[in-house]
């Protein structure tokens, strides 16, 4: 694992320690804001929603380390539709079940209704290249051959059910994801689409 050093170079003022810069690099994140919007909003409210709702997070997330990073570094946005009212509420519901932080918007002017949703996710939830599904991954580690490729080749290489199958899902959830709520987010931000 490689490692930066930095020396102290001045007595500034500047708040910052050695030990802040003494980071290993491979355990650097990259973060993205991803927004769930109304879909029967123009295409131009929902910009607009989305900016709220990450003010909102923002306020509600001022302190936050990853939260600052993505502010200082990272600053990529995400606009994803996230279907009607109803949909809104479920998505709020598995949020809250997970323990994800998240902030909304209420548009005053449409009934006080939740029109956006802002969290934060890793790169190990949106860069499937750097961070493998889970078949690529297990059939790197296990020489198993991935489900998508069954069907072509004729064979069945697990029972879904299987033990063995559960506890590598397990294990890649943890090795790879870093655990279930990245898990959760991976698969919420895989079922949306971009808002148009």
């Amino acid at each position: 694992m490689s490692e930066v050093k930095f020396i102290k170079i001045n007595e500034g003022n500047s708040g910052l320690t050695e030990d802040d810069f003494n980071e290993n690099v491979e355990d650097e994140r990259l973060y993205r804001m991803y927004c769930l919007v109304l879909r029967q909003l123009s295409p131009m409210q929902k910009g607009i929603q989305a900016a709220h709702s990450i003010v909102e997070y923002a306020n509600k997330f001022p302190h936050d380390k990853e939260y600052k990073e993505w502010a200082k570094f990272d600053k990529t946005i995400i606009v994803l539709d996230a279907g009607t009212s109803f949909d809104i509420e479920e998505i709020i519901s598995q949020l809250d079940e997970h323990k994800v932080d998240y902030a909304i918007f209420k548009e005053e002017d449409l009934n006080s209704i939740t029109t956006s949703i802002a969290f934060l996710v890793d790169d190990r939830v949106f860069d499937k290249d750097k961070f493998q599904s889970f078949d690529i991954w297990r059939s790197n580690k296990y020489s198993v051959i991935p489900m998508h490729c069954v069907a072509y080749i004729g064979t069945f290489d697990h029972d879904p059910n299987d033990y063995t199958y559960s506890e590598h899902h397990k294990e890649w959830v943890e090795e790879v994801l870093g655990g279930e709520k990245n898990d959760f987010l991976r698969q919420l931000i895989s079922s949306k689409r971009l808002a148009n």
